[in-house]
């Protein structure tokens, strides 16, 4: 009589006790299975089974017997865990305009390498050809599905991309935000960032606090040119440096506190640059026209003070006069 059995396993998790075994026979009837030489049953199902060697018995109602050997090895839950792909990246720069940079790839730690270039079909090659300047992400996978990424910056050559730039600085009066406008030539397509990672349509920064800046513009190659700026504060002219320097002398006495060291009569006051200007026109009418200071028992103005306001005013009264 001839018993054939089979076994179908089902490894464990490692550390764990929960792998299988399924023994089937045919040739015969009255068929019972043992594990190890242990008890008889009457199903072939062995379960709870840790990694090892185990020897499967079946038996035929007549007491003839088969025995096989069947080997549990333990899995990885993850195959990726404690895994350590290394990715290089190597490349080509393109030349000004043409997609004829490249990528080459090289992985090691693992076997079965596949590459993939900014998301699209994995590749047994691990060169990219063809390639414009921009950003490019590689993402190497293993025979298991584990997966590593890099990404790799092409840069454009021999770029006739060119670039101009003008700030404007800031104005403390009225206050007003400096601006920086960029002009590019030498191709086509621009956008412009004053941070090498935000891109915008516009040539123009504005609203910009006073300090250095580095300037990139970005054209439909990718290609890239840089420059700096400097947003500066507007000096103060020399004439409203004068009107200053008379309304804090005359207004800023004892006797005329009222308009400046944090008082205000009238509703304003000359501690605040600004304050000047706005009341400029008051300053002039009280002080030029009316012949007398804005503030009492101050005497009146001589004719070269009242030459230094009146002068500020018709240059135009501004903070750069």
């Amino acid at each position: 009589m001839n018993i054939v059995l089979n076994i179908i396993k089902t490894d464990p998790t490692a550390g764990q006790s929960n792998g299988s075994v399924t023994a089937t026979a045919t040739g015969s009837t009255g068929f019972t299975f043992s594990l190890n030489g242990g008890p008889y049953q009457a199903t072939g199902n062995f379960t709870g089974l840790h990694s090892g060697s185990y020897i499967i018995t079946v038996k035929n109602g007549a007491g003839c017997a088969q025995t096989g050997t069947v080997t549990l090895t333990d899995q990885n839950a993850d195959p990726c865990a404690g895994l350590n792909i290394i990715l290089n990246l190597t490349k080509t720069d393109p030349s000004s305009g043409l997609p004829n940079g490249s990528i080459t790839a090289s992985a090691s730690g693992s076997t079965g390498f596949t590459y993939s270039l900014n998301g699209g079909a994995y590749q047994a090659d691990s060169v990219f050809t063809g390639l414009g300047a921009g950003s490019f992400t590689v993402t190497v996978k293993n025979a298991d599905g584990c997966t590593k990424s890099a990404s790799i910056l092409l840069n454009c050559t021999n770029s006739n991309l060119q670039i101009s730039i003008v700030s404007d600085s800031v104005l403390p009066c009225p206050n007003t935000l400096g601006k920086i406008t960029v002009t590019a030539s030498g191709s086509s397509s621009f956008t412009y960032s004053k941070d090498g990672i935000n891109f915008q349509a516009s040539n123009i920064f504005n609203n910009m606090t006073a300090g250095n800046y580095n300037i990139t513009v970005r054209d439909a190659n990718g290609c890239t040119a840089s420059g700096s700026a400097s947003v500066g504060t507007k000096v103060k002219g020399f004439l409203f440096s004068q009107v200053r320097t008379l309304i804090t002398a005359r207004c800023g006495g004892v006797n005329a506190g009222c308009h400046m060291n944090g008082y205000a009569a009238r509703g304003y006051a000359f501690d605040n640059d600004c304050s000047i200007i706005t009341y400029k026109s008051t300053i002039k009418s009280i002080c030029v026209n009316s012949n007398s200071m804005p503030i009492s028992p101050q005497p009146s103005l001589t004719t070269a003070e009242k030459s230094i306001i009146t002068n500020w005013i018709n240059a135009g009264g501004r903070y750069t006069d």
